[in-house]
């Protein structure tokens, strides 16, 4: 049933992509902490492997045939979804204003929302509980998928049986643009110059760069758009009075200055002189470099996360990463060490999560602090210092693809640095997860690169240790902390090239908890922290901590590699397991057992146990008394309490 329709689904020209399913009332995915359970893509590329040719959709459903069904609109469409949970059923209310929708391509979502579908497109958001899924870059789940609740997605009108109305007027005169409006850098003769390589003969375009000059530069920017518009073939006169109908409080217009000057770019644009100043040669002097010390790296932790700089913490779902970075803020500003993160002075810490609402961060907050016990003096600090704003369904890109394909900044980043230089004295800034705050190609170095100088920048402007928190790749789960490098991080190889500090975070894998002495079944209480690349500071040994209460972690100095390999760990778990078996036989014998005995009845010779007993008399866990037949041999209430047992405990490890 899922091939057929995922199959009239590709007729119908949407894109089809592969979401996890539901198993046993949880995602298909294996992540227990999984925070869009049969919601979420299959495939990291999902923009490029969604797919409505109908032979390569047979493919991917013959091969993973219980997927749910993910569809996207096609170019030139776009998907309304309205949940009523976050109140877009009253936005979308308000929006009508009484007017009905019309007749288009509408289902009811397993949760108890809509799914709008419409011819057109519409920019920005349209309020509370409403989310816009664009061609390229959005999807919904559709029939015939279950939904977490129990509840399944129904098509109300389908998309083989109805045609998707255009864009509603009010949608279209409402929609607006979330991001916060922050001043343009880009001097008007660097934008003059540009607009010396872009054809005004186009209207659309002709109008959007009007508007993104209105927007820029207000009234200023009027002389400069009739001068460009006065290059066209196509003018009259007539035409300047279209700068009166821009809207100057329009959060964002369709293009930006940033875009006039990448359209440029393609046409050929290069501003070098007002890009760089003086010569390269001059950018280069080193002088002073041999003979003066270099300014001193100013740590937020000390020797691990350095401030004005950015740091990558990686691992897979479920290994405490979240907890860590709430963790370090609160220890930051309690001035409390926490296993190898020693932070130096105090500041503010402002961490902007993704994955987690209020009620979550209150949680962990609340564990984190049952677990800490501070001082009255310390929560005071914790309370003034530490920030945790959750952007969960927020639109908080810091880049994204103008309209020629370039990556630009959005005005998020400007927006975050006025922030934090407002705040003042922030010197650890968490963004988790990284994903939530690109808008660019995860898998493609250049513009990773690109959004680590972004992430550079905050840091550089701010002063602030800047910490992105990110996820390995599905075939990068450590299964061996041999495995434990930056090999594992998902996506490409910019991300941690250009992070001056790397850290993984990994549960114990079951195959390495005997290296620790720690049986495999105990392996998922312990994370193993380890410091896969930094920059500034010496070489950092692993740290281990404990998953406690809550999901808190602590500290775990007493965890210890104490074997070099796995042979060596299972004899030492061998030996302990034949000394704890001899114990409880000389226990249950009292005193009437000899050595013959307990070597028949563990199944060991009789020299393996003559060893251990020696040792055990050694460490005076034991006894002997008498020559000959008249020895007796007893366990002491050492060694009853060393291995553990009580008085009336019965031989079953014999």
């Amino acid at each position: 049933m899922t091939l057929d329709t995922a199959l009239r689904y590709a007729r119908a020209g949407y894109p089809v992509l592969l979401v996890w399913g539901l198993h046993n009332g949880k995602c298909a995915c294996g992540n227990t902490q999984c925070t869009t359970p049969g919601k979420h893509p299959m495939q990291n590329a999902w923009t490029k492997t969604a797919t409505a040719d109908e032979e390569r959709v047979r493919k991917m459903f013959e091969r993973v045939p219980d997927a749910h069904i993910g569809i996207m609109p096609p170019s030139g469409h776009c998907i309304v979804d309205v949940d009523p949970r976050n109140g877009g059923d009253k936005t979308l209310k308000a929006l009508l204003n009484g007017s009905k929708l019309p007749k288009t391509v509408i289902q009811e979502s397993g949760g108890g929302g809509l799914h709008l579908f419409f011819k057109g497109e519409i920019e920005g958001s349209l309020g509370k509980g409403i989310d816009i899924k664009r061609a390229g870059r959005g999807f919904v789940v559709a029939y015939p998928a279950g939904h977490i609740s129990g509840g399944k997605y129904t098509w109300r009108n389908a998309p083989w049986d109805a045609t998707p109305a255009p864009v509603p007027a009010p949608m279209r005169k409402t929609a607006t643009y979330v991001e916060p409006e922050t001043p343009i850098d880009a001097p008007i003769d660097k934008v003059r110059a540009a607009l010396a390589f872009i054809n005004a003969d186009d209207y659309q375009r002709w109008v959007n760069i009007g508007q993104a000059l209105r927007h820029a530069y207000g009234d200023d920017g009027e002389e400069l758009w009739v001068e460009w518009s006065k290059t066209s073939s196509k003018f009259k006169e007539a035409d300047v009075d279209k700068w009166k109908s821009f809207d100057l409080n329009r959060d964002r217009p369709l293009i930006t200055v940033r875009s006039i000057v990448s359209i440029a770019r393609k046409n050929g644009y290069r501003p070098l002189t007002t890009e760089f100043t003086g010569s390269l040669w001059q950018q280069g002097d080193i002088t002073g470099f041999m003979d003066n010390a270099p300014p001193a790296i100013e740590w937020a932790f000390e020797n691990c996360i350095p401030c004005g700089k950015v740091t990558l913490l990686a691992g897979a779902g479920g290994s405490s990463k979240s907890f860590l970075t709430l963790t370090l803020a609160l220890q930051m500003c309690a001035q409390l060490e926490f296993g190898p993160f020693k932070p130096v002075t105090p500041g503010k810490a402002l961490l902007l999560v993704a994955e987690e609402d209020r009620t979550d961060v209150h949680r962990r907050v609340h564990a984190i602090s049952t677990a800490k016990m501070y001082s009255d003096a310390q929560r005071d600090a914790i309370l003034a210092g530490v920030g945790v704003v959750s952007v969960r369904g927020l639109d908080w890109r810091m880049l994204y693809h103008d309209e020629t394909g370039d990556v630009q900044e959005t005005d998020r980043v400007d927006y975050l640095i006025s922030e934090i230089k407002m705040l003042g004295d922030v010197r650890f800034v968490v963004l988790d997860p990284l994903v939530a705050f690109n808008g660019a190609n995860e898998n493609d170095n250049a513009e990773m690169s690109r959004l680590m100088f972004t992430l550079d920048r905050i840091a550089n402007e701010t002063g602030a240790a800047v910490l992105i928190v990110h996820h390995v790749s599905k075939g990068g789960q450590v299964t061996s902390l041999n495995d434990a490098s930056q090999a594992v991080v998902r996506g490409a190889s910019a991300l941690v090239d250009n992070a001056r500090s790397a850290i993984l975070l990994t549960r114990l894998p079951r195959a390495d908890a005997p290296l620790f002495n720690i049986s495999p079944d105990d392996a998922g209480r312990y994370v193993a922290c380890r410091f896969i690349k930094n920059n500034y500071g010496a070489h950092m040994p692993d740290a281990m901590f404990t998953i406690e209460a809550g999901g808190s972690l602590r500290h775990a100095p007493e965890v210890q590699r104490v074997h070099s390999n796995l042979s060596s760990a299972q004899r030492d778990m061998d030996a302990t397991a034949t000394a704890a078996r001899i114990a409880h036989a000389l226990h249950t014998g009292n005193g009437e057992i000899t050595q013959r005995d307990i070597a028949e009845q563990i199944g060991k010779s009789q020299t393996l146990v003559n060893r251990h007993i020696t040792q055990m008399l050694e460490a005076k866990h034991a006894t002997r008394t008498g020559m000959g037949k008249t020895t007796e041999l007893r366990l002491t209430a050492a060694g009853r309490k060393h291995y553990q047992i009580s008085d009336d405990s019965g031989s079953d490890l014999i």
